[in-house]
């Protein structure tokens, strides 16, 4: 009797598992490149089928992949900036014009109503009574500025208070 030579058996099929873990994909990813034609004879096979598509210029899983995490990140950061906003801890461009704009109408305003508010009482005056007068009106303007008082968001009104309270501390130690 003799022996037939033996033919190598045929090469085995990987499993779902083992590909996956070749490609650095998750099995149902497997499944769904599968479902697009993707071999899944042999590894290499598969690697070249995802390089061929690669190269054509659909994404790739890595592709997608930092594609999903970079927008992760962005979702990340646009939450936290959400969160410092709503807590009080940043300030949008938006809350600071419309408090600047505010605080210039009402201190023009107040200039301007020094026009109507002052000739009655410099009238007769000598000249170094009318700076006297002029100096204690403009400081009042001012100082109410200075207090934040223009500011039509209470929260920067309170830090504006806040801010004053501490420049009287530093100010008196240096006295």
């Amino acid at each position: 009797m003799s022996k037939a030579p033996k033919t190598p058996p045929p090469p085995v099929k990987p499993l779902t598992k083992e590909l996956a873990a070749a490609l650095s994909i998750t099995p149902r990813r497997i499944a769904q490149l599968r479902q697009a034609g993707m071999p899944t004879d042999s590894i290499v096979a598969a690697e070249g089928w995802r390089k061929k598509k690669s190269a054509s210029g659909e994404i790739s899983a890595d592709q997608l992949r930092a594609a999903r995490f970079h927008l992760l990140e962005e979702q990340r950061r646009r939450c936290r900036i959400e969160n410092d906003v709503r807590d009080g801890e940043l300030v949008t461009i938006g809350s600071v014009m419309s408090d600047t704009l505010a605080v210039c109408q009402a201190t023009k305003a107040a200039f301007l109503g020094l026009t109507n508010h002052l000739p009655p009482i410099l009238e007769g005056l000598t000249a170094p009574q009318i700076c006297r007068v002029l100096r204690e009106n403009f400081n009042r303007v001012l100082g109410e500025m200075h207090r934040g008082q223009y500011f039509s968001n209470p929260e920067h009104r309170e830090a504006c208070r806040i801010l004053i309270e501490e420049e009287k501390k530093l100010t008196s130690k240096i006295k």
